[in-house]
């Protein structure tokens, strides 16, 4: 058993050995490959950021007590067998792999890959619904082994659990996830998802959404709709309105924030 209270740095191929017992109680950083052997035991009690490769091996276990960083360039790869905690954010712009189990109630930040393999297992607590959403769509990419989220909101957050899709009509029965394969007048016959595919004076024909005219092209076309600008509308007018609408919101903010200030004074 090994504590470390000063920052390590890990260059070159570095091995937590077979049955090791290794706490990490400062910075941690991880540059080229490191493995952690069967039936290791490691805990990072401070921030963890992965820059190389991170195997932990069926067996052996890693618990994250604070934030942990999957770089850009970086990976991490759960083996089967293996059990990965994180108790508080896990920031992802490298890649996950997770055939083992991938658990905690630290919430995940996605912006580069998770895979999960057959048997693989994740039971993670996702802080805001829409990283639950991105989650889903990152594990579609995989193959057979997927991922359903549970739609009522803890207090804790979002739980999502690793299932195989099982679908009937198109729809997983688990998770409700659509294939979409047949439109009518750009509905989905299946769950009812309009696609906005006509438009009528910035309104969809189908479904009534009014577009929001986000983007515009160089001719004054909104690039969603096909809805024309007013008259004498060019591209810096347009973008000139969105400066001027979070302009006013930012003003609003500040006078407010001395109003309340005067109060308490």
């Amino acid at each position: 058993s090994n504590t470390y209270n000063n920052q390590v740095v890990m260059y070159g191929n570095t091995t937590v050995e077979k049955n090791a017992v290794i706490t990490c109680n400062a910075l941690v950083v991880m540059y080229d490959n490191t493995t952690v052997e069967k039936n290791a035991v490691i805990t990072f009690n401070q921030m963890a950021d992965v820059s190389g490769s991170l195997t932990v091996e069926a067996g052996a276990s890693l618990m994250a007590n604070w934030k942990m960083h999957i770089a850009e360039k970086g990976s991490l790869m759960v083996e089967a067998g293996a059990t990965v905690t994180t108790n508080r954010n896990m920031t992802i712009d490298g890649k996950v792999t997770v055939g083992g189990k991938l658990k905690g109630k630290g919430g995940l930040t996605i912006n580069g890959n998770i895979s999960l393999l057959p048997g693989g297992e994740i039971d993670v607590v996702l802080d805001y619904e829409f990283q639950a959403a991105k989650l889903v769509s990152k594990l579609l990419e995989n193959g057979e082994e997927k991922v359903s989220v549970n739609k009522e909101q803890t207090k804790d957050g979002y739980h999502v659990t690793a299932h195989g899709h099982d679908f009937m009509d198109g729809v997983c029965t688990v998770c409700g996830l659509c294939l979409h394969e047949t439109k009518t007048n750009g509905v989905c016959d299946n769950c009812g998802l309009c696609f906005h595919e006509a438009w009528t004076e910035g309104v969809c024909d189908h479904c009534g959404y009014a577009c929001p005219h986000e983007a515009w092209t160089e001719d004054g076309v909104c690039a969603v709709c096909g809805v024309s600008a007013p008259s004498g509308f060019t591209l810096s007018q347009g973008n000139l309105w969105i400066i001027l609408a979070v302009a006013v919101a930012a003003l609003a903010a500040v006078i407010v924030l001395v109003i309340h200030k005067k109060k308490k004074v």
